[in-house]
């Protein structure tokens, strides 16, 4: 663990990147380009407090990385599979989720339109939290929020 370093902690900083990364995420979803886009709008939460979390956290960095990797494989399909029914099981969720990105993904690639807008919430929210997660871990453990967009 790295204990001889000493975390930045700047309030309004933490709070401006979140504001910035909220409006961001919220001129997404208002576009309404397809449903469920409010979806993004929370993983920038939730990417944004574990990248404070684990930016403050004294962990080493590859710590940090496996620990924001573990939450990060359970919070994307999380809200990928509240964009299907609730009458549904969670492994039959995620089943319905992986197949639909398969088939549009197959689409994609073969250059033909995609009708199916699973794969553009997809996207849409791995990018936005990366991002918010990036950002928080580099503010809290660097000082360099804006490094997240580099990085992604």
């Amino acid at each position: 663990m790295e204990n001889s370093e000493k975390r930045y902690w700047d309030l309004s900083s933490v709070v401006l990147l979140l504001a910035a990364l909220w409006v961001a995420a919220l001129r997404l979803w208002v576009t309404d380009w397809t449903e469920h886009l409010e979806r993004v709008e929370l993983l920038v939460l939730l990417g944004w407090l574990l990248g404070i979390a684990v930016g403050k956290s004294k962990f080493s960095s590859s710590a940090a990385r496996w620990i924001t990797f573990l939450y990060s494989i359970i919070l994307i399909p999380w809200q990928l599979g509240l964009t299907i029914g609730d009458d549904l099981l969670w492994g039959d969720r995620l089943n319905i989720v992986f197949d639909r990105l398969s088939n549009t993904t197959r689409v994609f690639l073969s250059n033909s339109p995609v009708q199916d807008p699973i794969l553009f919430i997809t996207s849409m929210s791995l990018l936005y939290y990366l991002v918010a997660l990036i950002g928080g871990y580099y503010l809290v453990r660097y000082r360099r929020p804006w490094m997240a967009l580099g990085v992604v």
